[in-house]
């Protein structure tokens, strides 16, 4: 998996190596080496807006790193193993991830500087994704009961602050994505029937 950082200058990759799942850093404008920070299983990661930063979700911790990677400067969080990728909000100053509850997960969303001010967004299934609207103030939610289940039962569209939630879709998902504008969200669904994957588009108010 490789991501470009924001600012174009930085590219984080996950490689497989003798000792396990390790994610780098490579400066694209220097000649050294990339840098290791961090490694494990699941490991799963999202840049910061301003390219200084990464959340990262390894193992059961939720870790915000900052530069310069591969220091020792981390902030950690209590996380569920139901997810794999974190969510920052557009704005970067929120993060959304899912937290133990009693009969599955907990969306919760929280400032990146301060767990302790986390609040509970949706309750989700054992096995979940999720990705905040590029506008901001919503989340797209998809869960799945089984943990075990190769798709997704449903995709829900939800407020930031939980008050508001609207089931969008429900079938067997594979995979979700905002519309730019945020307006509208696209949908790859698996007709078992016809052995096929077929893509949907649908506005997030419904219909």
């Amino acid at each position: 998996y490789i991501y470009w950082a924001p600012d174009s200058k930085s590219l984080a990759f996950l490689a497989s190596t003798p000792e396990g799942l390790v994610l780098y850093v490579a400066d694209t404008e220097a000649s050294s080496p990339p840098t290791r920070v961090e490694s494990g299983a699941p490991l799963y990661f999202q840049w910061g807006v301003e390219s200084d930063s990464m959340l990262v979700h390894v193992g059961e911790e939720l870790k915000v790193i900052s530069k310069p990677f591969g220091s020792s400067s981390k902030q950690l969080f209590a996380a569920d193993l139901g997810f794999r990728a974190p969510a920052l909000s557009p704005d970067g100053k929120r993060m959304a991830y899912v937290g133990r509850g009693e009969s599955g997960g907990i969306l919760l969303a929280s400032p990146v500087e301060d767990e302790h001010a986390a609040h509970k967004v949706a309750e989700v299934g054992l096995r979940s994704a999720f990705a905040w609207s590029p506008k901001g103030g919503q989340v797209a939610v998809a869960d799945q009961d089984n943990p075990r289940a190769p798709v997704f039962q449903r995709i829900r569209v939800v407020s930031e602050d939980g008050n508001e939630e609207r089931t969008l879709v429900e079938g067997q998902i594979m995979a979700f994505y905002w519309a730019p504008e945020g307006d509208q969200l696209a949908w790859v669904v698996l007709d078992l029937d016809r052995r096929e994957f077929v893509w949907w588009v649908g506005a997030v108010s419904g219909g």
